[in-house]
């Protein structure tokens, strides 16, 4: 084997380090403030979430609800922008600035450039789906900030087996409708609840869910034809018996919750309490938007 020349080797490693540093040099400051303006805006959002559980404002709560949000992801979005334009500035002296790190004294942006900022995060937010109101708190007896889609419910029963594979799918799709998480046990979940849906009705309940269970054998069968006459036996009988408008209008639905919520919601409804909790379900399509407000300041580093 042919002997290689130490200081030879050494050279072209520099060499090959050199035209490296070179190529990714532009890209240094797009990542930069690409992470800094997606950190501010989860940051914001946070933040809002944390008022709306203080002020007891919740992802149902009607009006009050979606224009919090909609504050919420505006003030997001200037964070965002801020923090680009901040690690910007940190950049442009040299990249190792970036290690001493400290609050500015003052806005780095002037106020048309916050508005301007909060206005396309806004726009952004809702070009890539989300939902104003899903930045606030879940409400445990409400759909949740992740309800998407969910399924009929056939009285007061549990959900059967062909329900509870599609809530399995939409949990692993969407995340538990309270608090997005996606993994462990799908449980069904009665929205409204059974008490606040059924009104106290013991007789009425006792009813629906025998005819739930019978609803649901039946399916495996003649699943359409079992679903419509059930339905429309249960109103009549419901009817008959004085059983809540809402649940014989069929307004309760099946959400995908998962064990913990689960038991959070069965420990307030039993006392009687509105609990909001937090959620996190972890990074969503439309969290972006704070990204795209942060390249509106990107800065590419000059070459030499």
């Amino acid at each position: 084997m042919e002997n290689v020349n130490p200081d030879k080797l050494g050279q072209l490693t520099r060499q090959g380090l050199q035209a490296t540093g070179h190529f990714f040099k532009p890209v240094l400051p797009y990542a930069v403030q690409a992470s800094a303006s997606a950190i501010g805006f989860s940051l914001g959002l946070g933040v809002c979430q944390a008022m709306g559980l203080v002020l007891r404002v919740s992802c149902g709560t009607p009006v009050a609800g979606p224009v919090m949000g909609m504050l919420g992801v505006g003030l997001s979005s200037a964070m965002a922008g801020q923090a680009s334009l901040y690690s910007q500035q940190r950049l442009a002296a040299h990249p190792s600035g970036l290690l001493r790190l400290r609050a500015p004294s003052r806005p780095l942006m002037s106020r048309q450039d916050l508005l301007t900022d909060a206005l396309v995060g806004i726009a952004a937010y809702k070009m890539l789906g989300g939902r104003f109101r899903a930045v606030l708190p879940s409400d445990l007896c409400k759909p949740g900030a992740f309800a998407h889609e969910s399924l009929p419910t056939v009285g007061a029963g549990y959900a059967g087996e062909t329900s509870r594979a599609e809530l399995r799918r939409l949990m692993r799709r969407d995340g538990c409708h309270h608090c997005g998480w996606k993994r462990g046990q799908c449980i069904g979940d009665h929205i409204p609840p059974n008490k606040l849906a059924w009104a106290g009705n013991s007789q009425a309940e006792r009813l629906a869910n025998s005819l739930a269970s019978a609803v649901n054998k039946a399916r495996k069968t003649s699943k359409w034809t079992a679903v419509k006459q059930g339905a429309a036996a249960m109103q009549s009988v419901l009817s008959s018996a004085g059983a809540s408008p809402r649940s014989a209008a069929g307004l309760q639905r099946f959400y995908p919750q998962c064990r913990k919520c689960s038991q959070l919601q069965a420990a307030a409804v039993r006392s009687n309490r509105t609990r909001l909790i937090l959620h996190k379900g972890g990074p969503r399509s439309w969290y972006f938007a704070g990204v795209l407000v942060g390249l509106r300041h990107y800065y590419a580093i000059p070459g030499p």
